[in-house]
């Protein structure tokens, strides 16, 4: 026959010299002396002299100092293009970048075009459908890159837009 445990016992064999145990109810526990601190007393002379107490030594590595902004950590991955076809009909491109595979994140933006109330700008779309992709060692900055290029190009009046029909116009102002 097993011995069943109790909750009073803690699971040990009582010996003969211990006492049965109280229920957990009615514990009384020592309540530590508060401990008092002395104070040094100060010499009477009129050569009155300071007394400093002095610091514990203890060898501990210091911490680098670290700036405000702490620098981004490089990571690989992949840049890739996609076609998003708005609500109005129009297509636009789009570029992102990932650190996983990229049919992972397709995947995430396909779920944002399906939500009737999604926040992201390829969620807001009718359909997403990524075009091409590259590899990068620095997939941030790789983004950054291609986004500002492109952004300078559209100022400039040079940017042509992959699904756009109206290539020759995008980026210039009309004038009246």
């Amino acid at each position: 026959m097993a011995r069943r445990r109790t909750s009073g016992g803690g699971g040990r064999k009582p010996t003969k010299s211990s006492k049965p145990r109280k229920s957990s109810t009615s514990r009384t526990y020592s309540k530590k002396k508060p401990t008092t601190t002395t104070k040094r007393k100060q010499p009477t002379s009129s050569t009155s002299r300071t007394y400093s107490k002095k610091k514990p030594t203890t060898t501990t590595k210091r911490k680098q100092p670290t700036s405000s902004k702490s620098k981004p950590v490089k990571k690989s991955g992949w840049v890739y293009f996609g076609k998003s076809k708005r609500k109005d009909g129009s297509v636009q491109e789009y570029v992102g970048s990932t650190t996983r595979t990229v049919k992972k994140r397709e995947g995430e933006h396909k779920k944002e075009v399906k939500k009737s109330k999604s926040k992201t700008w390829v969620g807001r779309g009718k359909s997403y459908v990524t075009t091409g992709k590259f590899w990068s060692s620095n997939v941030r900055k790789a983004e950054k890159t291609v986004k500002n290029e492109r952004r300078d190009a559209y100022k400039k009046g040079e940017y042509r837009g992959k699904y756009s029909e109206h290539n020759s116009k995008v980026g210039k102002k009309s004038k009246k």
